[in-house]
């Protein structure tokens, strides 16, 4: 699958990152010691939800089933 990078930022010892496969987007932040993600899909912007975060990013990768999610997210890592 093809992930494309919508933007990357780097502040503060964080990453931020916007990133869309297929149908699906998510924002996914990496900091010192956490790895948060946002699956920007119809609940998320109904409810605005702060998403996920996890201690690695092999805890994210576990957390989803979709092979999207899971590419933006090894996407991400190899970015890093």
């Amino acid at each position: 699958m093809n992930v494309q990078i919508i933007s990357s930022s780097k502040s503060d010892g964080y990453t931020f990152f916007s990133l869309a496969c297929g149908k699906m987007a998510a924002d996914i932040t990496v900091g010192p010691s956490r790895v948060s993600v946002v699956n920007k899909n119809a609940c998320h912007r109904a409810w605005g939800g702060m998403g996920r975060s996890f201690d690695s990013f092999d805890a994210a990768l576990s957390a989803y089933k979709s092979s999207a999610m899971k590419t933006m997210i090894e996407a991400a890592k190899n970015f890093i």
